[in-house]
């Protein structure tokens, strides 16, 4: 749905009955995936979704945009295809198109930092900032979802609690008031560090 502010009113902007995710680049531009026509982005002139003229033959489960504008999609095969974006006259081509070469069960991109989700470790990135570390998971839990305040990360995990890793001393706590038996699906961090 898209918002008309002149109107207040939601105007329905639909491309398919397939798998959709969406995402938002650095100029609040947004980026489509649809299994049937692939990479997309939205026109504000036109109102329309506008193809990208690339499609795969994997299936997407995630779409993470990054502060430089590539494109991260999480295939359904654990692959990841990285993209970028080039502008000529306002319209958006794709190009650098890269497939890393691991399995990847996740991938986040919280506060310029791009964390992927191996078998047993996380890679954190932060490529503006030079940073760079592999964060082990010693029981193999599977992350359900990961978020950032200062330099803490809070790692939940599907039917198992939730973590505090510092970035700073490369330490793991426990949260208090959480056990490791409750599962937590989502997680938030606000603007005033509350979790």
């Amino acid at each position: 749905n898209r918002l008309d502010k002149k109107k207040l009113t939601f105007e329905r902007v639909h491309i398919g009955a397939n798998k959709q995710l969406i995402a938002l680049m650095s100029n609040k531009r947004l980026i489509a995936y649809d299994t049937t026509l692939g990479l997309l982005y939205y026109d504000e002139v036109s109102n329309k979704l506008i193809p990208l003229g690339k499609s795969f033959q994997y299936k997407m489960q995630k779409i993470v945009i990054d502060s430089s504008d590539n494109i991260y999609l999480l295939t359904e095969q654990g692959k990841v295809i990285k993209l970028s974006l080039k502008y000529t006259n306002g319209i958006p081509a794709l190009t650098d198109i890269q497939e890393l070469p691991d399995f990847i069960s996740n991938i986040f991109f919280i506060d310029d930092f791009l964390i992927t989700n191996y078998d047993g470790y996380l890679d954190i990135s932060n490529d503006k900032a030079g940073y760079k570390k592999r964060i082990d998971i010693a029981d193999g839990r599977k992350i359900s979802q990961i978020g950032k305040i200062a330099n803490d990360l809070f790692i939940t995990f599907d039917g198992r609690g939730c973590i505090r890793y510092n970035l700073d001393n490369d330490g793991y706590t426990h949260l208090d008031g959480i056990s490791d038996n409750l599962p937590v699906f989502s997680l938030y961090s606000g603007s005033q560090d509350i979790l």
